[in-house]
């Protein structure tokens, strides 16, 4: 899903690229037993018997569209609440170290690589391994705490191996399984596990990365679950009906496997902030609007996803980086300028001032 040319980018109402839309809704599924499921209203499966369940993926656009500004009001509370600006735990591996994640056993090779990375970053954390075991592999401790926004970037080695773990909570993890329960599930979907599967709304890609974000209620003891900015299934129990407060993330492999982890965040996100407005350089040049946004003198995929994450209010560009991810030269960096310097990339499409190598 992290394939920029399918991703479902949806800023302000706007959607980018393919993936599951409206359109696919009457579309019908092939029960897990047949080995696929088809775009439509895919329901949750259970784990046990491969019961169908009565919730589904949200499809109507509309509400598409409120979830979306669901999480974007998240992200610009998130340092507004009771508890002030916190940060509980994070970790994008940019200094090319993990000397604080812990070996959690089942003899995983764990290391940093700059052999890929989520987000237009440098490093990412890698591991190989697994021996058919839960909790193993690397873990990473933090301060107790009731985290309403996680957030992490995955990259499964393999379609059909389970592998690419991102669990979080407590002391008694390994028995009360946590209360977040992600993995790559050996069927290609994203499988979130509280008891009952919850799959992605599209198949994931070996060696793509995909963002996942959670909006976590403590009250209620609800997640949200959100890939590559995407709603997938809102009120999912917590996986755990015992924890009070979580303090530590597993990332391992059920499976004999290959995979990468990047970008961890637990707690509050940050607050976005306002784009520089892309007039002028500050030697009082005019603007460049060639999509080079990462400034490193060609285009990528990574210059449309730094473009972005501008949009999203995740990266705080300079004044260059705004001129470059304003594309399409209005003056305004939108979803559409991310899109319009991919295909720019694939020779599809031009940005306004096109780039001199």
């Amino acid at each position: 899903m992290k394939r920029i040319a399918t991703l479902m980018m949806m800023i302000g109402g706007l959607v980018i690229g393919g993936g599951i839309g409206a359109a696919d809704a009457d579309q019908q599924w092939i029960n897990e037993e047949e080995g696929v499921f088809l775009a439509g209203d895919v329901p949750a499966i259970s784990e046990a018997g491969g019961a169908y369940e009565s919730a589904k993926p949200v499809r109507d656009e509309r509400r598409l569209l409120e979830a979306r500004e669901r999480l974007l009001e998240a992200r610009r509370m998130a340092f507004g609440g009771a508890d002030g600006d916190r940060q509980e735990f994070a970790d994008d591996f940019e200094d090319g170290t993990m000397d604080d994640w812990l070996d959690g056993g089942g003899g995983f090779s764990a290391s940093v690589t700059n052999s890929t990375a989520a987000a237009g970053t440098v490093y990412s954390m890698t591991m190989t391994g697994g021996t058919g075991g839960h909790f193993n592999g690397r873990y990473h401790l933090f301060t107790p705490c009731t985290p309403d926004y996680l957030s992490v970037w995955l990259n499964s080695g393999s379609e059909t191996l389970s592998d690419t773990y991102f669990v979080v909570g407590d002391s008694s993890i390994a028995s009360n399984n946590g209360i977040v329960f992600l993995y790559a599930k050996d069927t290609g979907y994203w499988n979130l596990y509280s008891g009952t599967a919850h799959y992605s709304l599209e198949r994931y890609g070996a060696f793509l990365w995909n963002h996942h974000e959670f909006l976590l209620d403590w009250n209620t003891r609800l997640v949200d679950w959100y890939v590559d900015g995407v709603l997938q299934y809102a009120g999912i129990p917590f996986r755990s009906s015992s924890t009070t407060a979580v303090d530590r993330v597993h990332a391992y492999h059920y499976t004999n496997s290959t995979g990468w982890f990047d970008e961890y965040f637990i707690g509050d996100f940050v607050v976005p902030t306002p784009t520089p407005e892309p007039t002028a350089t500050p030697s009082g040049e005019p603007c460049i609007h060639d999509g080079d946004v990462t400034q490193d003198g060609e285009l990528s995929v990574g210059d449309a996803q730094r473009a972005f994450y501008i949009v999203l209010g995740m990266v705080t560009p300079t004044i260059e980086e705004a001129c470059a991810a304003d594309c399409n030269g209005d003056n305004e960096i939108s979803a559409g300028d991310s899109q319009q310097i991919f295909q720019t990339v694939l020779m599809l499409d031009s940005c306004v001032d096109p780039l001199t190598m």
